[in-house]
């Protein structure tokens, strides 16, 4: 046993002081956060599916397959069954339930569970299943997992152990267990649980560093020792491990330690594989058909900064010296120190994560998921798939994201859109899950608990009816030609854009174009070679970032002078400064909207008026924003909105 050999982890840490008040802080970390002016987190231009596969579940935590060709998939719910979907069914009795090993589970929030499922690559041939798992332990009265004031009360271990299948091949054999690893754990959350074989062949799995907040270090005294969990190489917790569970067992051990883990034969733990991680919840291989194997591993951050890594055998991830690429202060956890170490316990180097996002932007717990390998979404080939979440801990708020490789070595977040209208996803989201055929499932439910029946699994499928657009193009006429304006839908990197014109049975043409910063801030532009009594077809094309897409298209009748009603008769002065009256004509009482627009088509300054009598009005602009502040010298766009029409002129400030 694990606990034999490396008794020190079963020891009870010192009292802890989290207590109920501090639950944000235990759970997630929810804390103020700094304001930031660049968001980390961009609108994608992929729509997609959640197609339904199974409903009525409790807290799904993962699907995934036996690779045995049965096309069945297992999904393991947090309340301790494995369940099988088999054709599209989900079978009425569970292939392995091991809910009487578990701790009595809370029904307001909780982080302990049957946690993680992998099947033995050659599970066709020996039955072989691995499962992680929590389950209660008698603890020291002074541990901070027993301290009455604490928001889950009740001591656990975390558990990785070996079953078979039965004869019946829908179910397990429960007798069958094997404990090959078990570590007393401090607090009730933090537990990671992820499990997989890599294609190496050997086994891995995460242990978060124990719970609570700070690795324990702002405890008084600290629950986690004198330097936290996260960075001593002599703990299980706060690492990903690595065993071999197909060699002959070393001696006192149900398995055996591949030869290149770090640590052998070295100070640490052998079964460490990668250290330096908070809580690693989720992690997999892009070992489908055309994948390079890479680990791909998301650790949940507390109070700032949620961090996605990419890993290599012995690196040390920085927890609790470092929270994403930012310097952390346990005793100060919501502002980052300008300065921190850079190296671990051993002077190796800390390592950065591939990408970071800001809970104010992305949420407040990263779940990780798969770089996509099936055939259904070929967009998707090759795109590591994951979300986060909730952006809230009192409503589900889950999203969806994917990674873009924007460069070599470079990273930027993307979230899907979700058909058939952009529609958030609205649930907690639990966890991601992969097929045979490397389709990707997701997993999620609006309970906060692991309680009720609101538990979902959907197949994640590329929307290839819809496709995205890259802007939402409007056209109006008006005296000085025909005005479009644009607002970008979905399409972040914008490095080129053009507009297309043509008329009924015409070919489009382009007939405007921008690029670099200009093409990314432009959102209007005033056609002035058009001709009254004739009918004209536009559409936006945006570039950037490898892809290519169309806004939709918009047709508008070029007026003629008399049918222009509602309209701007001038400005007095103009060119001006500092003011202007700006004169225009209402064909019929009404409500009025009178803007004026930057040449970027930026909105600066807006009138609005509920009742105008028809005939001549005016209104007086002194040549400064909505926020009052002055507005630079150079062309500004009026335009003039009512039930019968609109109209635009351009006026000149100078100073």
């Amino acid at each position: 046993m694990f606990t034999e050999r490396r008794s020190m982890f079963t020891q009870p840490p010192p009292r802890s002081q989290v207590h109920v008040a501090t639950l944000c802080v235990v759970v997630i970390g929810l804390m103020a956060l700094p304001a930031t002016g660049i968001a980390q987190i961009h609108p994608g231009d992929i729509v997609i599916e959640l197609i339904p596969l199974v409903d009525g579940l409790v807290s799904p935590l993962g699907v995934t397959h036996a690779g045995d060709g049965s096309g069945r998939l297992f999904i393991w719910e947090q309340t301790g069954q494995i369940r099988i979907v088999e054709n599209g069914v989900l079978l009425p009795a569970p292939f392995l339930d091991i809910s009487d090993h578990l701790p009595a589970l809370s029904n307001i929030f909780d982080e302990r569970g049957l946690l993680g499922l992998a099947f033995h690559p050659d599970y066709a041939n020996n039955g072989r299943f691995f499962v992680r798992y929590s389950t209660p332990r008698d603890g020291d009265p002074e541990e901070p997992c027993n301290d009455p004031g604490g928001f889950i009360v009740g001591c656990h271990k975390e558990v990785l152990a070996e079953f078979h299948v039965s004869a019946d091949p829908d179910v397990a054999d429960p007798t069958s267990e094997i404990v090959l690893f078990e570590v007393d754990e401090p607090q009730f959350n933090h537990n990671a649980g992820a499990v997989a074989f890599g294609p190496d062949g050997y086994l891995y799995f995460t242990l978060g560093d124990g719970g609570g907040a700070n690795d324990g270090l702002a405890d008084v005294p600290p629950s986690h020792g004198p330097i936290g969990n996260g960075q001593n190489i002599e703990t299980a917790l706060g690492g990903l491990l690595r065993i071999d569970v197909d060699s002959p067992p070393e001696p006192g051990l149900p398995y055996a330690i591949p030869d290149d883990n770090p640590f052998v034969a070295l100070p640490g733990l052998d079964e460490i594989y990668a250290y330096g991680m908070r809580n690693p919840f989720r992690f997999s291989f892009d070992d489908g058909a055309g994948g390079d194997g890479r680990l791909f591993l998301a650790d949940v951050g507390q109070d700032l900064y949620e961090e996605l890594n990419i890993v290599q055998l012995g690196g040390n991830y920085g927890w609790v010296i470092r929270e994403g690429f930012h310097c952390f202060d346990p005793f100060n956890p919501g502002t980052p120190p300008d300065t921190c170490a850079s190296t671990g316990p051993l002077g190796e180097p800390l390592l950065d994560p591939i990408v970071e996002y800001l809970h104010s932007d992305g949420g407040l717990s990263i779940i990780g998921g798969f770089v996509y390998r099936g055939t259904e979404s070929p967009t998707l080939t090759g795109t590591y798939v994951f979300g986060d979440w909730s952006m809230d801990f009192s409503t589900p708020q889950g999203r969806l994201y994917y990674l873009v490789e924007t460069g070599p070595g470079a990273y930027e977040i993307r979230e899907f859109q979700i058909a058939p209208n952009n529609e958030p996803y609205g649930r907690f989201l639990k966890a991601f899950g992969e097929d045979e055929n490397g389709e990707i499932y997701v997993c999620g439910t609006t309970a906060l608990a692991p309680n009720g029946t609101t538990g979902v699994v959907e197949r994640l499928q590329v929307q290839a009816s819809v496709p995205a657009m890259a802007a939402l193009l409007t056209a109006a006429d008006g005296q000085e030609g025909i005005l479009l304006t644009w607002e970008f839908a979905n399409f972040y990197q914008v490095n080129d854009v053009r507009i297309q014109r043509w008329t009924d049975g015409g070919a489009p043409q382009d007939v405007a174009s921008w690029s670099g910063a200009a093409a990314a801030e432009r959102r209007s532009w005033i056609d002035q070679d058009t001709a009254p009594g004739r009918h004209y077809n536009y559409q936006l094309v945006a570039a950037g970032g490898g892809i290519e897409l169309k806004s939709n298209e918009v047709g508008i009748e070029r007026a003629t002078p008399a049918a222009i009603r509602s309209k701007l008769l001038g400005a007095v002065p103009n060119p001006f400064n500092p003011s202007t009256e700006i004169r225009f004509l209402v064909a019929s009482p009404g409500q009025v909207v009178l803007r004026i627009l930057d040449t970027r088509g930026q909105v600066v300054r807006t009138f609005t008026w509920d009742a105008v009598p028809a005939g001549e009005n005016s209104v007086q602009w002194d040549g400064r924003s909505d926020a009052r502040q002055a507005v630079p010298s150079g062309v500004y766009l009026v335009r003039l909105e009512t039930r019968q029409g609109s109209d635009f002129r351009t006026v000149t400030l100078l100073k």
